[in-house]
């Protein structure tokens, strides 16, 4: 049998699956490329949610007394708007993902407070069935929390990376974050299934 806290467990992943929401939404790498232009000219692009950034740099050698350092220069540096560069259908899909985190986010906060509510203000020998129910309904916030983030990081594969990019930390962050939120639903539905057992247990 589960201790009647163990579901406060899983606000370890639950406020970690957080953290790296928050950082994905702005971080500006869900998506880079490097690309030698020539043997000195180097072009780097990266972008978020919200802003692309292009950089241009040359790196040569200089002297400087008996020595040869290798220098690099910027030569162009710009970032741009993601919806002033990205066709209609782009920016669509762009604020579908961003909702779609923002939510996630909002439904995992719902799922917390409702799991504070259960373990530290309703006492186990009285309101077990209402602790069952609130831990049901936290699971199920959780959950949602995983959906809506494979929402957000399937929508930006399929629709949203550039022809030439590769994946980058933004995107893996939410890949995490997606499968601790699962983690987090399924520690906070253990914890009820076994609230449940207890108050029947002919069920067992």
């Amino acid at each position: 049998m589960m201790s009647p806290k163990a579901g406060l467990i899983g606000l370890i992943p639950a406020l970690t699956a957080i953290l790296f929401l928050a950082v994905a939404i702005g971080v500006d790498k869900w998506q880079y490329k490097n690309e030698q232009v020539s043997k000195y000219v180097e072009f780097q692009g990266h972008g978020g949610l919200w802003k692309f950034c292009n950089d241009t740099t040359r790196t040569y050698s200089q002297s400087i007394g008996m020595n040869v350092v290798k220098v690099k220069e910027t030569l162009i540096s710009v970032c741009y708007d993601f919806t002033d560069i990205c066709s209609q259908r782009m920016a669509y899909y762009l604020r579908v993902v961003q909702y779609a985190l923002f939510a996630s986010i909002a439904f995992m906060f719902l799922g917390i407070l409702l799991i504070l509510v259960k373990h530290c203000l309703l006492k186990e020998w009285k309101h077990e069935k209402q602790q069952m129910v609130l831990g049901f309904i936290s699971a199920t916030f959780a959950f949602l929390t995983g959906i809506l983030a494979v929402l957000a990081f399937g929508i930006f594969h399929v629709e949203l990376v550039l022809e030439g990019y590769s994946l980058h930390a933004g995107f893996y962050l939410t890949v995490i974050a997606w499968l601790l939120s699962w983690v987090t639903g399924s520690i906070f539905l253990v914890d009820s299934i076994c609230i449940g057992a207890k108050m029947y247990p002919d069920l067992k």
